[in-house]
């Protein structure tokens, strides 16, 4: 055979893409393998352009995503997604936030990024450069929180034994 494969060639490559190539060796009879050369040639070609356009597909879903992330994503950071109207209505509750220099207290169920948030409000805001310091009030016994923002000198109550300095102090400016 010269210059192509046969009709029983290219049955075998379509079954080799079909099953492993094992299975389809088992099917050669001897007169036939001088053509293997060939036909493994092809399916490297085959299996070549297959992961080529898989490549640009690839790269196509890629870029598709950029370009969303980049019309989706909040004005503040590259790190919120969304542009349903809560969303729009917390970029603007931030945006407030951040112009005016505002303390702020974030209420919510627990998972619904209020400790992303805050990051995000900090690490945009003029104060950047100073603490940033969270707390999650749920987890601190009612007698002690108290104690956990505000701080006590040593000795203030039973198992104060030594001075601690609270949360506000120490998110000062922050």
């Amino acid at each position: 055979m010269q210059g192509g494969l046969s009709t029983k060639d290219t049955a075998l490559l379509i079954y080799a893409l079909k099953t492993s190539i094992k299975d389809s060796l088992n099917l050669l009879s001897y007169e036939e393998i001088d053509h293997l050369e060939q036909i493994l040639d092809l399916l490297g070609i085959l299996t070549f352009e297959m992961y080529s356009i898989e490549n640009e597909k690839l790269i196509s879903r890629q870029n598709e995503q950029i370009n969303y992330l980049q019309h989706h994503s909040s004005p503040i950071s590259g790190d919120i997604v969304g542009s349903s109207p809560s969303m729009k209505q917390l970029y603007k509750a931030i945006g407030l936030v951040l112009e005016n220099d505002l303390t702020v207290l974030l209420e919510g169920e627990s998972g619904t990024g209020k400790d992303f948030i805050a990051s995000i409000i900090h690490t945009n805001s003029k104060r950047s450069s100073k603490p940033y310091i969270t707390l999650n009030c749920g987890a601190i016994p009612r007698d002690l929180i108290e104690s956990e923002l505000f701080g006590h000198e040593k000795g203030a109550f039973t198992g104060a034994d030594s001075q601690r300095i609270g949360k506000f102090e120490l998110a000062h400016e922050g």
